[in-house]
């Protein structure tokens, strides 16, 4: 590494990350836009895709479910689930879809 590049790195959600990203706190964010008014508090600052996320359903091979290869959110409600914390956006995405 570079003795002269000073780095830290630290996990924050997305809201938080723009925040400090707009009051010059840092000047470099990766975070995830799977809401739409995220993109619009991001016009001003350049950005580049590096990757898509796909998300994925875990169960026990004897579930139902199990034999899927695709399912779609909209099923899901009719199983009890267990989501990653609040106001993420795994949850946002469901919510929204249903």
């Amino acid at each position: 590494m570079n003795p002269c590049i000073e780095f830290s790195l630290e996990i924050l959600n997305e809201f938080l990350s723009l925040e400090m990203l707009e009051s010059k706190r840092v000047d470099l964010v990766s975070i995830q836009l799977t809401r739409e008014f995220l993109k619009e508090r991001m016009q001003g600052f350049d950005s580049v895709e590096i990757a898509r996320d796909r998300f994925f359903v875990i169960s026990a091979p004897s579930h139902e479910l199990s034999s899927k290869e695709r399912i779609e959110i909209e099923e899901l409600i009719n199983y009890p689930l267990i989501l990653g914390e609040e106001n993420s956006d795994l949850n946002f995405m469901i919510e929204k879809s249903i």
